[in-house]
């Protein structure tokens, strides 16, 4: 068996485990494009200059940075600012039980809440692929941070129990931060031609779990 297979797929039609349907609706979770169920519970009315911002970008708004010096914005822009943070539950079930391959150009601190689980990133830069369970057992992760610009893709251990973990993004979540890695093309850029690698690895592209409509909607907010 591969190392990162996993027996499960998605099954809408299969009901949540009465524990989990109690839990998502007391947290009042939304669907999550990336798999599983979300809900974003803080962003920090701080802001930032956009630290992603292009050459382009900055030239544009050289004439109001001229003015303006300070270090802090009023209004939220995306092209020109950031919150400080942004903070986020989110919950892998028996229907969604895997988050396909995705990056985020912020860093995200991860905070195990309930159940347990497997992620699996890969850095672009160095192409090392890295897998770690996380949970309450030995050896196993209560908290993890994936630097920006790396890939990452979790799936549940425990199907009944689910995993639910807290995300705190930093610089806070916008989507034009945000990535899927598309196609096993992709796949095969960042982790060479190791087939192996590759045909064990391709099934949390979610291609095959995820309709075209999917792949394309997003929340407004995170």
């Amino acid at each position: 068996m591969p190392k990162y297979f996993h027996l499960t797929v998605p099954r809408p039609n299969l009901p949540l485990p009465d524990s989990l349907l109690k839990l998502a609706t007391n947290l009042g979770l939304a669907a999550h494009p990336e798999g599983g169920y979300f809900k974003q519970t803080d962003k920090s009315p701080f802001l930032m200059r956009n630290p992603y911002q292009t050459q382009e970008d900055l030239e544009v708004r050289k004439a109001d940075t001229e003015k303006n010096e300070s270090e802090f914005y009023t209004e939220v822009d995306v092209n020109t600012s950031r919150s400080f943070s942004t903070l986020i539950f989110y919950l892998l079930t028996p229907q969604h039980p895997m988050g396909r391959f995705h990056l985020n150009k912020s860093r995200i601190i991860h905070i195990l809440q309930k159940g347990s689980g497997t992620y699996v990133t890969i850095d672009p830069k160095t192409q090392k692929v890295e897998t770690f369970k996380v949970g309450f057992g030995p050896n196993e992760r209560l908290q993890w941070v994936v630097e920006g610009g790396v890939y990452k893709a979790s799936f549940t251990n425990n199907e009944q129990e689910g995993l639910l973990i807290s995300e705190v993004v930093v610089p806070g979540w916008e989507f034009a931060d945000h990535k899927f890695m598309e196609n096993e093309d992709e796949l095969r850029q960042w982790v060479g031609n190791d087939e192996d690698k590759i045909q064990e690895l391709k099934w949390l592209l979610g291609g095959q779990f995820f309709s075209q409509r999917q792949r394309l909607e997003y929340p407004e907010e995170f």
